[in-house]
C-alpha cells in the first residue's frame, strides 16, 4: 500500500543529526508507521549514512534510503527526493 505521506530527508554528512531525527521518529512510529514513509537521500556523503539507515530499518522504521552516485548539490538532492519518494504527499 502506498504511504499517505513521505517525509524526505535530503542529507550530506551530518550523521549525528540523522541519528537524532531517526531516533525521534522511532519513538513515535506507532502513530504513523503504516501511513508515513521516511525517505533519506544521501548526496554521496563520505560518512556511512547507509549503515545508519539500515540500523533504523531493522528497528522497524518505514525508511527508504537512496545514495546518489555523485554529489548533485543541494538542489539536485532535493529533486531526487521528489522523484524517488512513494507517498501521496511529500514534505
Amino acid at each position: 500500500m502506498k504511504p499517505l505521506l513521505s517525509v524526505c530527508i535530503p542529507i550530506y554528512n551530518r550523521s549525528s543529526f540523522l541519528k537524532r531525527i531517526l531516533e525521534r521518529f522511532l519513538e513515535e512510529k506507532s502513530f504513523f508507521q503504516d501511513d508515513v514513509e521516511l525517505f533519506v537521500s544521501d548526496n554521496c556523503s563520505p560518512e556511512n549514512l547507509g549503515e545508519i539507515c539500515k540500523l533504523y530499518q531493522e528497528r522497524g522504521l518505514n525508511l527508504q534510503y537512496h545514495r546518489n552516485d555523485d554529489n548533485m548539490g543541494m538542489d539536485g538532492n532535493f529533486a531526487t527526493c521528489f522523484r524517488k519518494e512513494n507517498g501521496s504527499n511529500t514534505y
